[in-house]
């Protein structure tokens, strides 16, 4: 585990050190190439002028790392993209219906020559000392430290996609640019200064014990080693946009890009604003924290403890993780009652969830009334102290725990230094981006997830703008295809990006931490066991994706199978395959909360519903009577 004392060059984990030998050029080519590089001293040194003028684009400062590059290796040609009306902006669901595709894009492969290469390889070849496979020129550069780079043409500039942050969009697109299917010319780099991405989805079931810490995690390093994606476990601290640096905390020199992408999430809303927060509070970001201090407090907690649980933050994040800390202390203390245990949650509302349907928001009453869990609306936090939250109404609350969960912040620091830098960000913090999630600023940044407000958008039914989608995490898994795909046309000089739409509602779940769970759907109230199987069917599904086990081996698959196409689908793609209930068969069953229900079948109705305007009235029509 590195640290900050740890040489750089050891910091820093590529997929060099598990590819074969026979596959990477080391410093003993020098050996065999002496009578070359010393018996013809004029012509070593014109050919390093031609050289070190051709490659200069490739020269980056992001370590010390010497490649090697042959002016007479391979050049890998990837499948032409997909066709694009000029002046259009197609959906990724429209071109796939209209390619006929499902799952994948094919998107073009960067592929130019330039001037000053093709000078050098005619230099070479009238010198009589063109190098081949076996006799290849040593080029230093600095940077670029990949297996997939021994492959690369010297005829093909370097692409280098830098990745800030390892959020869900970001690990989507690790999986879809692995090296058997990027083009050989295209470098990804991954930063994030944690080594394990929390999936925020599980994180609820896993404060109620349902999940190890462990099973909620993704390892950024193996994921990376996987895809042979260079991998910084180190801190972005600026970004220099003019000359396209990135730079870290513990690397002096920074990283160059062609494109960069930022992925960052977000922090708790005011942590550092309230007095005492960050002093007595347990806030929710960062995840892993949140989860280590919950794994603590309760080993301390004892049978005759009295505690006073109290969450700060109305919305679903704070519903659900209260219900979840009910369900982890309540086994630990006298009788699982009320004096011994008490959960408040603290709104600064007039109601929980106000942008749910007045049935959602009855029956979410009905279960914390149900489990005792109490509700203070219209409270708003002046400060914080060992024992007692203060309210600016006057009031007091005492608690023992308490946890922060007001919603979603910018990172302050780091986008500060963006704004600085040049780069295009809201009133609120947020960077500004447009529908096809590139900066408004600077078309060669994009930003996905939390830390991204989308301007522009567009209805595509009414043709009216749409407000940027809340701090949802569906909405950051959503984008991913959509960067995968833009990232691909960007770098391929094809200027018809993809727009993003997000959708108008999702299918929220609520953990309730008895086996059961909450659901919101149209304006439904969904209820049950298998509203829980299904939500731990969705969550277990996207953390397959990116365990490493669960994964191809990429020695095995042949690249011309693969190269250039990149996955695109959706996680939870849907095709039928069945003939489906009829309406009122299938209103009957998801208004069911009997522990016979199969949820796979009911998730179909769900989606069925999503696809079908008519089915979904229909089932709506037998629910209203029912």
């Amino acid at each position: 585990m590195p640290s900050s004392s740890t040489p750089p060059s050891q910091q820093r984990t590529t997929a060099a050190a598990a590819a074969p030998a026979d596959n990477r050029r080391t410093t003993n080519n020098h050996k065999s190439r002496s009578s070359f590089l010393f018996a013809r001293p004029l012509q070593r040194f014109l050919v390093f002028l031609l050289i070190s003028s051709a490659v200069s684009p490739l020269t980056v400062a992001a370590g010390a790392t010497t490649t090697f590059i042959s002016a007479g290796t391979r050049r890998r040609t990837s499948p032409s993209a997909l066709a694009v009306k000029q002046g259009t902006r197609k959906s990724v669901k429209q071109e796939q219906q209209q390619q006929g595709q499902n799952c994948f894009f094919q998107s073009s492969v960067f592929q130019r020559t330039t001037r000053k290469m093709t000078s050098t390889s005619m230099a070479l070849q009238n010198m009589d000392c063109s190098p081949s496979d076996d006799d290849a020129l040593d080029v230093t550069s600095h940077g670029f430290d990949s297996d997939n780079d021994s492959n690369s043409s010297s005829n093909e500039l370097q692409k280098r996609i830098v990745l800030i942050g390892g959020g869900h969009a970001h690990l989507q697109l690790i999986k879809a640019y692995h090296y058997k299917a990027r083009p050989s010319n295209w470098h990804v780099t991954l930063i994030d200064k944690t080594r394990l991405a929390s999936y925020s989805g599980m994180i609820p079931g896993c404060i109620a014990d349902f999940y190890t810490p462990r099973q909620t995690q993704i390892p950024l390093d193996e994921l990376a080693q996987w895809a042979k994606v260079e991998y910084y476990h180190d801190t972005v601290v600026s970004i220099d946009l003019d000359n396209q640096m990135v730079k870290l905390k513990n690397h002096e020199e920074g990283i160059h890009y062609d494109v960069a992408s930022i992925d960052i999430g977000s922090t708790s809303r005011g942590l550092d604003i309230v007095p005492g927060v960050l002093q007595y509070a347990i806030p929710t970001r960062p995840i892993d924290l949140l989860v280590e201090k919950i794994q603590q407090a309760a080993d301390k907690v004892s049978e005759q403890d009295k505690l006073k649980v109290v969450v700060v933050g109305g919305g679903a994040a704070g519903v659900e993780l209260a219900m979840g800390l009910k369900a982890r202390f309540g086994p630990l203390v006298c009788d699982n009652d009320e004096e011994h245990l008490q959960v408040t949650i603290i709104d600064s509302g007039s109601e929980l969830l106000p942008y749910e349907s007045s049935a959602c928001r009855q029956a979410l009453i009905e279960v914390l009334q149900e489990k005792n869990i109490h509700v203070r609306h219209n409270c708003r936090v002046k400060s914080m102290e060992q024992d007692v939250i203060r309210i600016e109404d006057g009031s007091d609350i005492t608690y023992t725990h308490c946890i922060w969960a007001t919603g979603a912040a910018p990172h302050s620091s780091l986008v500060n230094q963006f704004k600085l830098a040049g780069l295009s960000i809201d009133e609120h913090g947020w960077i500004e981006v447009g529908s096809t999630l590139q900066s408004k600023s600077h078309k060669n940044v994009f930003a996905a997830g939390d830390c991204a407000t989308i301007q522009g958008l567009v209805d595509p039914v009414t043709g009216n703008e749409k407000a940027s989608p809340s701090k949802a995490g569906v909405y950051a898994v959503r984008t991913g295809p959509i960067l995968i795909e833009n990232i691909s046309r960007f770098l391929s000089n094809d200027k018809n990006l993809i727009d993003y739409i997000p959708q108008d509602d999702f299918l929220k779940l609520l953990m309730c931490g008895d086996g059961t769970a909450l659901g919101f759907r149209f304006g439904l109230p969904l209820r049950g066991k298998w509203v829980w199987e299904l939500k731990n069917a969705i969550d277990c599904m996207f953390m397959d994706l990116f365990q490493v086990k669960n994964l191809p081996n990429l020695d095995d698959i042949k690249e011309e199978e693969v190269e250039g196409k990149y996955d695109t689908s959706q996680y939870d793609e849907y095709t039928r395959k069945d003939k489906r209930l009829s309406p009122k068969d299938g209103a009957n069953l998801i208004m069911r909360r009997d522990d016979n229900v199969d949820y796979q079948q009911a998730w179909e109705v769900l989606r069925d519903m999503m696809a079908d305007e008519d089915y979904k009235l229909q089932v709506l029509c037998y629910m209203s009577n029912s």
